[in-house]
């Protein structure tokens, strides 16, 4: 009877003790989840993989991971994601687009799902997971970079030789990202106009739109509005100036599209009269 008693009270002596130092972890805030890649501020232009705790094996229940992208004034963020898998509808990596959660959600994702590109319109992104306390899964790995308006990345820029292109939608012949904000502005010698032909063009239908401008900004008249799958017939300006400006939504995507320009001279337009 006394062994029975004692092994009994060892138990109950070992379950306190395990109690104990949980509580004492979470006020130290020193929990595996935090000390395995849980939250951090990411500084450099360009970092990754960055991941959720304990990847590639599952994350903790009750995470509460925060991370700040801050990348150099004048630059914005482009989010990678090399995987993505959370219990969905109750495990969640919300993206704000800027320095707290006080900013716009770029993005809030669940479940396992390929993820595309994402951007942020400053230099600043915030973002972070939640885990409820049951289902758990691998998580997530993502990278990021910045990117200046100058840089080649699909997403827009100033386009001055007399001739140019193929010019891309961004990730082109992939799916371009949601939420894509994306201007272009072509200028040729002065008295040539510009004539834009598209290879191809598919983007979401009604949602996700390129606004063709005849000048050197959106003030000017509206040449075009080119959405869903489509073939588009040469579009010529009246000047030698001609803006662009793909937007998306936060949703489906399509491969986007495709297009070259050349300037023609007074002479040279006569074809297209």
């Amino acid at each position: 009877m006394r062994g029975r008693l004692g092994a009994v009270w060892f138990f109950c002596w070992l379950q306190l003790l395990n109690g104990t130092a949980s509580q004492w972890l979470q006020l130290l805030n020193v929990t595996q989840g935090n000390a395995a890649g849980c939250g951090g501020n990411l500084t450099a232009p360009t970092g990754g993989p960055v991941t959720s705790p304990n990847y590639p094996s599952n994350y903790g229940n009750n995470e509460n991971c925060e991370w700040l992208i801050t990348v150099p004034v004048g630059s914005i963020i482009s989010l990678t994601f090399d995987s993505f898998n959370t219990e969905e509808n109750y495990d969640f990596l919300d993206i704000y687009d800027g320095a707290s959660d006080s900013a716009a959600v770029i993005q809030r994702l669940t479940g396992q799902q390929s993820v595309s590109r994402i951007l942020s319109t400053s230099n600043s992104m915030f973002l972070r997971f939640t885990s409820d306390g049951f289902v758990t899964h691998q998580g997530f790995q993502f990278s990021y970079t910045s990117l200046t308006s100058n840089e080649t990345t699909g997403c827009g820029g100033n386009l001055t030789t007399p001739t140019g292109g193929p010019v891309t939608s961004t990730n082109y012949p992939s799916n371009y990202g949601n939420n894509e904000n994306c201007e272009w502005l072509i200028t040729v010698p002065v008295g040539s106009i510009i004539s834009l032909t598209f290879d191809s063009f598919n983007t979401e239908e009604n949602y996700d739109f390129l606004d063709i401008y005849d000048g050197a900004s959106d003030s000017a008249a509206v040449l075009q509005r080119l959405t869903g799958q489509q073939s588009v017939s040469p579009v010529n300006s009246t000047s030698n100036k001609m803006f662009l400006r793909f937007t998306s939504d936060g949703t489906e995507t399509r491969q986007g599209f495709q297009f070259s320009y050349t300037s023609l001279t007074s002479n040279e337009t006569k074809e297209f009269d």
